[in-house]
């Protein structure tokens, strides 16, 4: 459980976990909260881990994942959004179908202020085109996970909330067993740490790396073709009509197509090579 400044819900929501899971291991990771926070963790009955400062969402989780001892580990918010219930479901229904994880899927705009929605259309808009699917939740904060699969990847998740967006694309693309339960959250407790200035120009770089890192052909090579394709035309275009030979622009656009082609090349073997690091070869997954 990642907790920014969360002494307003962080009690209950330890309190609720620890009563309804007495058997699991609860991690509160206090991400250099200002407050009260890791004060009024029930120490008892959760395992509190302190970042000395402020380090992001995404580094609160992988500091849970590498010290996590069971070999399910379940992300959850400690703002006090989602049902202590819906832990126990999405551990079941990995169990059950053998799932490498199961997403939380919120009704559509819960909880999300309507500013934020916009970004949120257009990063989900980019995510399902990079996966050649409709993914129904993007960023949920809720979901269990193999531990064994999840530390695989640890190193491509960034330190910021963009952790979750990136951790989905990673298990659709790596084509994993994914299962999904439908969630009802509730209003956070407290103030959110998400800034729309900040986390907006976030969300547009976020974009940009997640282009680059799954799927860099699936952006290169159209814009590649459609400008190589201009510019063929374009200047067959002007040497008949001016029949002076190929212009100078004509030459330069075609250029920058092939150039961005063979970038698109080098970016997929990037690309590649980042998501086959530290990868299982005898780890089985559906055909």
């Amino acid at each position: 459980m990642p907790a920014f400044n969360e002494e307003k819900a962080i009690a209950s929501v330890t309190a609720s976990l620890a009563e309804h899971y007495p058997e699991y291991e609860i991690i509160v990771v206090d991400d250099g909260s200002q407050d009260h926070t890791a004060q009024l963790v029930d120490r008892e009955r959760c395992r509190l881990i302190r970042h000395q400062m402020n380090r992001g969402y995404g580094a609160s989780w992988k500091t849970g994942a590498r010290n996590a001892l069971g070999e399910i580990v379940v992300f959850f918010d400690g703002d006090g959004q989602f049902q202590v219930e819906d832990v126990g479901r999405a551990v079941d229904k990995l169990r059950a179908e053998d799932c490498d994880i199961v997403f939380a899927v919120r009704r559509q705009g819960a909880g999300d202020p309507l500013i934020r929605r916009p970004g949120k259309a257009i990063l989900s808009s980019v995510a399902n085109f990079l996966a050649r699917k409709k993914i129904r939740d993007l960023n949920c904060g809720l979901r269990a996970v193999k531990r064994n699969v999840l530390l695989r990847y640890l190193h491509l998740l960034p330190d910021g909330f963009s952790a979750s967006t990136t951790s989905t694309l990673v298990f659709i693309k790596r084509g994993y067993r994914i299962g999904e339960i439908e969630i009802t959250t509730q209003k956070r407790i407290g103030s959110s740490s998400v800034r729309i200035v900040r986390d907006g120009l976030g969300t547009v770089l976020l974009i940009l790396r997640i282009i680059a890192l799954f799927d860099p052909m699936r952006i290169f090579l159209p814009t590649a073709a459609l400008l190589m394709a201009f510019a063929t035309v374009y200047s067959l275009y002007e040497a008949f009509a001016s029949g002076l030979g190929v212009p100078v622009l004509g030459a330069v656009l075609f250029i920058g197509g092939m150039t961005i082609f063979f970038m698109g090349i080098i970016c997929d073997q990037i690309s590649a090579v980042r998501l086959e690091r530290f990868e299982d070869p005898f780890s089985t997954r559906p055909e």
